[in-house]
């Protein structure tokens, strides 16, 4: 999933990669406001999986990519969860923009 928005004069986009689910609530192009459920952490894509096979010991998390006027950068500039960067658990509260 694609999430685009601007800070100030800067164009920034959040990928959320390996999503379990999506909330039904989301549609293509529909506006959303900070702190709004996206989806749930997941295994999709080849995040449980190597070599085609299913792996043992891999737990549902969320993939977020940031890129800020087209070029890749930490989405912790934008969220206000903070995660530990060791074990990538939240450290407070759910994702907001």
């Amino acid at each position: 999933m694609e999430v685009s928005f601007n800070v100030g004069n800067d164009k920034w986009k959040l990928l959320f990669g390996h999503l379990g689910e999506i909330s039904p609530e989301l549609e293509v192009g529909k506006s959303i406001s900070a702190g709004v459920f996206i989806g749930t952490g997941g295994l999709s894509g080849n995040a449980g999986y190597k070599n085609g096979e299913p792996q043992s010991g891999m737990v549902p998390h969320v993939h977020i990519r940031g890129r800020e006027n087209g070029k890749s950068t930490d989405p912790a500039k934008v969220l206000n969860t903070k995660f530990n960067k060791s074990n990538g658990q939240a450290t407070n509260n759910p994702c907001g923009f």
